[in-house]
C-alpha cells in the first residue's frame, strides 16, 4: 500500500477540527454578530482538553455551542447558542426562517472558570437536585453541561425560561 493512499485513508477515518463545525443559518449569525459584538459559538476548541476529549468520544465532532430543537413549540424547530467572550458564557435561543429571526435571552452573560456544553434534553420529567422539586415538559429542554459533573436544564414555561439544576 503506498504512502498517499495511507493517508488518504486515515484523512477520511480522523475527524479534523473545524470552525465551522458550529453551523447556523447565516441571516441568524449576522444577527448575533451585530446584537453580540465580540462574542461567537462556542466551539469544541474552546474547551478544556480533558473535556475536548470527553465531547467528542461521547458526540463526535458535534458543535458544543448549537443544538436545534423543539424549544418553544411542538412544532417549529429553534436553535438554541451558547456565545462565549473571554471567560464569560452566554445562552441564547433563536426563532425564524430565512432573513427573519428572533433573538432572545435564556441565561446572560456569566463568569465561569470553564465553558459548559450545551445540548437538546428529551422531553420529560426533571428533579432539581438542590430544591428537589420536579418539573415536567413536552418540549425539548436546553442542558448546559459542565461535562462529568452536573448540567443546568432550562425548561420553557409560561413564555419564559425556568432553571433546574440536574446532577445528570
Amino acid at each position: 500500500m503506498s504512502l498517499r493512499l495511507l493517508l488518504c485513508l486515515i484523512a477520511l477515518v480522523v475527524p479534523v477540527a473545524t470552525q465551522n463545525e458550529c453551523e447556523i443559518p447565516q441571516p441568524l449569525a449576522s444577527i448575533i454578530e451585530h446584537q453580540w459584538r465580540d462574542w461567537r459559538l462556542l466551539h469544541i476548541a474552546d474547551l478544556t482538553a480533558e473535556d475536548q476529549k470527553l465531547w467528542t468520544y461521547a458526540r463526535g465532532r458535534v458543535c458544543p455551542g448549537v443544538a436545534r430543537g423543539h424549544f418553544l413549540e411542538s412544532q417549529g424547530f429553534a436553535y438554541a447558542m451558547a456565545v462565549v467572550r473571554g471567560k464569560q458564557e452566554a445562552v441564547l435561543i433563536a426563532e425564524g426562517a430565512g432573513e427573519r429571526w428572533t433573538l432572545q435571552v435564556v441565561m446572560p452573560p456569566t463568569h465561569v472558570a470553564r465553558f459548559r456544553v450545551l445540548w437538546a434534553a428529551k422531553p420529560g420529567v426533571y428533579e432539581d437536585i438542590t430544591t428537589h422539586r420536579r418539573t415536567q415538559t413536552l418540549l425539548q429542554p436546553i442542558a448546559l453541561e459542565t461535562i462529568a459533573e452536573g448540567a443546568t436544564i432550562f425548561i420553557r414555561q409560561k413564555n419564559r425560561f425556568i432553571e433546574v439544576q440536574t446532577g445528570e
